[in-house]
């Protein structure tokens, strides 16, 4: 029986009342993530240090589930240290723990600090006062300086870092820490805010850089990020293989590389196939035209025997004064007459319609 209005009713409230208590939750640990309180264990990464709750983040990742516990150092010292990874990744791994989301925008131009200014456990004459910022967040362009010399000038080239747009790179990098310490969730939080980003714009002037980081940071089985990247591959091979500079770096990858040589295989054997295809309908349409010419050529000569029969007609016709068998003046008329094939005209005589010889 269906529900009743009642019941329909009850299920609607209860589903707001949870809605609101989720609500609810997320908030408060939105609360514990900002403010740090009641803290239980922390986390340190570069220059950042966090006052986490195990109750949030080891039921999340059975990384921090198992450093938490039983003899190993992080759960004597209640300290676990994260120095390997990149402290924006890694803050917005935490981020997420905490607020089920994270922001993938434009990296600081300083890690935000957590009581903290220093690297711990580093000697301070050994601090570097520099952020760090991964070298995957760095990209190499070429710039020229001029200098004078006695043969007149030349052009040194120089490398700088530039910032550049970082949302798929970030996001690849939260894949591959989500992946490092066992969170899947967050794994496929960051694989559904890659795929537009990498998907949407082409060319990437980021693209190769990323492409590395993806295929660094992840073993062969894991085909999330890597078979978005080797779609996008597939779908420009034309203008990969078409500029030297990308193919050189793309085709160093084995997996793009394969997806690539493929991707041209299939197309040139396409191209084949239309190749072909033309070529016999030109074939055929010249065989058309060789039929059209040859029937054109004896509609000519047809019509000139008509013209030249006509014109004999017409002179017999003024020489005939009178009917041959009605013997009334000479009224004439033609009809075309068909026979074996053949075709052309008969002279009558308008009134009693007897045959005169053309």
């Amino acid at each position: 029986m269906p529900d009743s209005p009642f019941a329909q009713h009850n299920t609607d409230t209860l589903n707001k009342m949870t809605d609101i208590h989720t609500g609810r939750v997320k908030a408060s640990n939105e609360s514990l993530w900002k403010s740090q309180m009641y803290s239980d264990i922390t986390v340190r990464c570069g220059f950042d240090e966090y006052k986490l709750h195990r109750a949030i983040i080891c039921p999340r990742s059975t990384f921090f589930a198992a450093a938490c516990k039983g003899d190993f150092m992080e759960a004597k010292t209640a300290t676990i240290k994260l120095d390997d990874d990149d402290p924006e990744t890694v803050k917005r791994m935490l981020t997420y723990l905490y607020t089920l989301d994270y922001a993938d925008g434009d990296v600081p131009d300083a890690p935000i600090e957590h009581d903290a200014t220093v690297a711990h456990d580093a000697p301070a004459e050994e601090v570097d006062t520099e952020p760090y910022r991964p070298p995957q967040l760095q990209r190499k362009i070429p710039t020229t300086t001029e200098e004078e010399t006695d043969s007149g000038t030349i052009s040194e080239p120089l490398q700088c870092a530039e910032p550049h747009d970082p949302r798929m790179m970030n996001n690849a990098l939260v894949y591959a820490v989500a992946e490092k310490y066992d969170i899947p969730e967050l794994k496929e939080l960051a694989k559904h805010k890659f795929q537009p980003l990498a998907c949407s714009k082409w060319p990437h002037n980021d693209f190769h850089a990323v492409t590395e980081v993806v295929f660094s940071t992840t073993h062969d089985g894991d085909m999330g990020l890597r078979q978005i990247v080797l779609d996008i591959c597939e779908e420009h091979f034309q203008a990969i293989l078409n500029h030297k500079e990308p193919r050189a770096g793309f085709l160093k990858n084995e997996h793009i590389a394969a997806v690539v040589l493929d991707a041209a295989t299939r197309k040139m054997k396409d191209d084949k196939m239309l190749l072909d295809g033309a070529f016999a309908r030109q074939i055929v349409a010249r065989e058309e035209l060789s039929i059209a010419k040859a029937d054109a050529q004896a509609a000519s000569e047809q019509l000139e025997q008509l013209e030249t029969r006509f014109s004999s007609m017409l002179c017999n016709i003024i020489n005939i004064d009178e009917c041959r068998h009605c013997h009334e003046k000479f009224n004439w008329s033609l009809e075309r007459i068909y026979f074996n094939k053949w075709n052309g005209m008969q002279l009558r005589c308008a009134d009693c319609r007897t045959k005169h010889p053309v």
